[in-house]
């Protein structure tokens, strides 16, 4: 995740192609919406765009797993305000993961936002105790507020 911006060329699909964050069925369209669609893919997306903003420092952030064998990818990211940012896609089983270098947020209330099979970037509070729980298959943005 070396970044250091992202874009979506397609935004909106229509007919067979299925790369749009959201997809347009012209032949069901309806001036209520009906017809549009809002891919799994946008909320993915939305994790980046809407907890990042140009500013914010992109820091060392490690997975206790020394073979990088968790599938997990990971972007952690500094505040302007001090508060930090994580970003995990994991593209496999639910885990737990171990987040070393964010020991002076441990016992602190932060934020999972989570987008997987069954949620679109769903919020839940829980207090870091290091770890963190990943859902399979999904991308989980972490908000840790300024110390």
């Amino acid at each position: 995740m070396d970044a250091e911006e992202w874009s979506w060329w397609l935004s909106v699909a229509k007919g067979t192609y299925n790369d749009g964050l959201v997809y347009w069925n012209a032949a069901s369209a309806r001036a209520d919406g009906a017809g549009l669609y809002v891919l799994k893919r946008y909320y993915a997306f939305a994790q980046f765009t809407r907890y990042l903003s140009e500013g914010d420092v992109r820091v060392g952030c490690t997975l206790s797993d020394p073979m990088d064998w968790t599938g997990v990818d990971i972007g952690a990211f500094v505040k302007p305000d001090g508060s930090v940012v994580v970003v995990a896609v994991n593209d496999g089983a639910a885990k737990s993961l171990r987040l070393d270098g964010l020991e002076g947020f441990e016992g602190r209330t932060a934020t999972a936002v989570c987008t997987d099979a069954e949620r679109e970037a769903e919020e839940s509070d829980f207090v870091f105790g290091g770890g963190v729980e990943l859902a399979a298959d999904s991308v989980t943005t972490f908000v840790f507020s300024a110390v």
